[in-house]
């Protein structure tokens, strides 16, 4: 466990590699208890600590729908079915992070690495729905150039943003 890991003292849930992404969820009905119940874990949090209103207790919520004991994953990550299948989690599902964040926030700066070809990037993200770059936590002030600026293998953003964001990508020389 990292030494600076933050534990929720009542679920014991370590809040980085052990929870739920807080980032991409959907809740198709009007009345979720998923989300009601998240929002009661996260007004009762009273420090403001990083993750105390985000996937701390979205985590704490899904454990508790799904009947999951703290003791149950004491230093297992998260995955995808098995505990956490919808028939016993009140068919709630996660699915596989890779969708939502094909890179783990610890390893973002390779997003903006001019290290593949535009084939590579669009292999790499085959799977994908979306993309963080999380920019803001990495405190990474990087600006990507135009792709003419590079040769063959290029950062991430020249093969995303001119594909799904064009007029954003080129109203700046750098973005």
């Amino acid at each position: 466990m990292p030494k600076n890991a933050i534990i929720d003292p009542e679920h014991g849930i370590q809040s980085v590699g052990t929870s739920v992404a807080n980032g991409v969820f959907h809740m198709a009905k009007n009345e979720s208890e998923l989300m009601w119940e998240t929002m009661a874990l996260a007004k009762s949090n009273q420090e403001m600590i990083w993750s105390s209103v985000g996937s701390t207790p979205l985590t704490s919520a899904l454990r508790k729908i799904c009947g999951i004991k703290p003791t149950d994953f004491a230093a297992q990550h998260v995955t995808v079915g098995g505990a956490y299948s919808p028939d016993r989690c009140k068919g709630y599902e996660l699915v596989d992070p890779k969708y939502f964040f094909p890179v783990p926030w610890l390893q973002a700066n390779q997003l903006f690495e001019a290290n593949r070809s535009l084939a590579e990037w669009e292999e790499f993200f085959s799977d994908a729905y979306s993309v963080d770059f999380f920019r803001t936590s990495m405190g990474n002030k990087k600006k990507v150039m135009r792709p003419k600026y590079y040769g063959f293998k290029k950062p991430a953003y020249s093969y995303l943003g001119p594909k799904f964001c064009p007029l954003s990508f080129f109203s700046e020389r750098t973005f």
